[in-house]
């Protein structure tokens, strides 16, 4: 891991980001690009040397103001980050900015502040969900009271779809950070006996001290959201680890509110997100 674009509104919530960057960097030397989008359109009256200056002195006011911001949210972590960069825009479509930025410095991820609990829009915010739906780079997504821990276990929640590709990155992530991995799977049709050896025989390759697989039946009376709250809990992992399809209606019923979870796990477990290769 080399660099991590960090997003900030400078809001409260958006400080457990930066806190959790600080923690990656501390542990593996990556690069922080601490990244803030101003909104803001033209007026129609103004000329195009007005404006121009304007934008100066914004960026300029708010540039001054990120770097405040994030020393205050990092506090006693930012000292250990040897490398920062602060980058201040204005346009109105933030999360192609966001994009973007993190392609233009070749970030190897982007750390977005999840709000609280409930459904997508209120658990992300609007851009922090169109990122989740859009973004080709993964995401961390920071839980609002994130303190900043140093992260030891990782929770990779696992289909088992593509297991060759998503473990190495599983591997690389966990050796850069030193962290043991527990791999989840769930399966409705998961019996004792042959079944389960089928798995244990997919899963040899990749088991090791720092690596064990858990597989276990999906309750159909039971939604998935509750089985990882209730395994999430038992693990106290510092990470999820999520391969998704970038699917609305996946991410809708995994955080929808009427779930007896309501996958209330969230409010304390940063989520890493990937995009999952067809």
């Amino acid at each position: 891991m080399k660099r991590i674009l960090v997003t900030t509104d400078f809001s409260t919530n958006s400080t457990s980001a930066i806190r959790f960057a600080m923690q990656v960097s501390k542990q593996t030397g990556a690069e922080l690009i601490f990244y803030h989008v101003i909104e803001i359109m033209k007026p129609t009256s103004w000329s195009r040397d007005k404006y121009a200056k304007f934008e100066v002195a914004t960026i300029a006011e708010n540039s001054e103001k990120l770097e405040k911001f994030v020393s205050s949210a990092g506090k006693n972590l930012s000292s250990s980050v040897r490398k920062i960069k602060y980058v201040v825009e204005i346009g109105t479509d933030v999360t192609g900015f966001v994009i973007k930025a993190a392609r233009k410095n070749k970030a190897d991820f982007i750390c977005i502040s999840s709000k609280g609990a409930g459904n997508v829009k209120r658990l992300f915010g609007t851009n922090s969900s169109a990122l989740i739906m859009h973004s080709p780079i993964p995401l961390a997504i920071i839980p609002p009271n994130y303190k900043g821990e140093k992260i030891t276990k990782l929770f990779y929640a696992s289909d088992l779809d593509g297991l060759k590709r998503e473990m190495k990155v599983v591997q690389e992530l966990a050796s850069d950070l030193n962290a043991a991995t527990s791999v989840y799977h769930y399966d409705y049709m998961l019996q004792e006996g042959s079944s389960t050896k089928r798995l244990e025989k997919i899963a040899a390759p990749y088991s090791s001290k720092k690596v064990k697989f858990i597989f276990k039946r999906q309750e159909i009376d039971i939604s998935l959201s509750e089985h990882l709250s209730r395994d999430i809990k038992k693990e106290d992992p510092s990470a999820l680890i999520l391969f998704t399809k970038q699917n609305r209606n996946w991410f809708d019923r995994l955080f929808n509110p009427s779930e007896t979870a309501s996958f209330s796990f969230n409010a304390h477990v940063p989520m890493l997100v990937f995009r999952k290769k067809k």
